[in-house]
């Protein structure tokens, strides 16, 4: 059972949906000043809430469905799994992963809900190499410019692998050497808008591989 109140929220995905266990917005806020207070570097909880980029790549895997059918996925950084909740209605399987358990034990709580039998969920940071899949699903991970080089260094081993990675991102100014480190791998850019809490967002989404085949 959730430590943290919880509560069910539905993603609409282009005519389909998805439902996800949340944590209590309010609880998590209330808790995070505390931590604060007892501990200023307290990282914010990101992982809390479903942010436009998870909703763009979930929305990207709906209109290319062959991407993840019948394949092995993973999603890293999911914080509450959107888009591998999404992927394991089709893939072969699916392994959510994140630095952090909290949010995984929303992820187990979503897989649980779903009656979901080939999704797993596990701890992952970018110091270590990524387990062998055919798909690899990220939203939004490149937003600490502290952690760009070990992330570009898993991707980079992961990509060298023969693995094909959809990475979601916002156009953030401080990310751009980071997408350009990238442009070798990429095979495709896709550009969508996302209106998040009534603002449009714009999210890019790379699909990167060391296949020289066309992708979508």
């Amino acid at each position: 059972m959730l430590a943290i109140p919880n509560s069910i929220q539905t993603i609409d995905i282009l005519g389909s949906s998805v439902q996800l266990v949340v944590p209590e917005a309010a609880w998590i806020k209330q808790r995070f000043e505390q931590q604060l207070k007892e501990a200023p570097e307290t990282p914010p909880p990101f992982w809390a809430q479903v942010w436009p980029s998870a909703i763009a790549l979930t929305e990207f895997l709906a209109e290319n469905p062959t991407l993840v059918a019948g394949k092995k996925v993973i999603e890293l950084g999911a914080g509450l799994g959107l888009p591998a909740l999404f992927a394991a209605r089709t893939a072969l399987s699916v392994f959510c992963t994140d630095y952090l358990a909290e949010p995984l034990a929303f992820v187990d709580a979503s897989i649980e809900k779903d009656g979901l039998d080939n999704m797993k969920t596990g701890l992952l940071d970018w110091h270590q190499q990524i387990p062998y899949a055919e798909i690899v699903l990220a939203s939004d991970i490149n937003y600490h410019p502290n952690s760009f080089e070990s992330l570009l260094n898993c991707l980079s081993k992961a990509l060298e692998n023969g693995v094909t990675i959809i990475l979601a991102t916002p156009q953030r100014l401080l990310a751009k050497p980071f997408i350009a480190a990238l442009a070798p791998w990429t095979k495709s850019n896709h550009e969508r808008i996302i209106n998040y809490q009534s603002v449009p967002v714009p999210i890019s989404i790379m699909l990167l591989s060391a296949n020289k085949g066309k992708l979508v």
